[in-house]
């Protein structure tokens, strides 16, 4: 079964707890747009895309069936920046605080 834009609106907006209303009221377009939107019989608009994605707190890679995996990019990086770092030796830990604390001092000055 082929999964569709629509479907992922429809599923993220149910996550949410929101009504079709509520989403629509939130990314700023009529309900009844959203209804169609939701039913696949109005596609989404290339500008609709990223704002839905947004409000949705989903990737637009999502969001367009490119990925199963929901989450922003930028969380994604969070995240597996966090993990990586959790995984240093303290001495690692150490030399990258004192490069972090280098790296301000220098953009201050600037």
């Amino acid at each position: 079964m082929s999964v569709h834009i629509n479907e992922r609106i429809k599923k993220q907006r149910e996550l949410k707890g929101w009504s079709q209303r509520e989403l629509a009221r939130r990314i700023n377009i009529n309900s009844s747009v959203m209804n169609r939107i939701e039913l696949g019989t109005r596609p989404v608009e290339d500008h609709e895309i990223k704002l839905i994605a947004n409000i949705l707190e989903v990737s637009t890679d999502y969001l367009l069936c490119e990925t199963d995996d929901p989450t922003p990019r930028e969380k994604a990086n969070e995240s597996t920046a966090c993990h990586e770092f959790q995984n240093l030796t303290e001495n690692e830990k150490e030399y990258l605080g004192l490069q972090l604390e280098l790296f301000r001092k220098i953009k201050d000055q600037n």
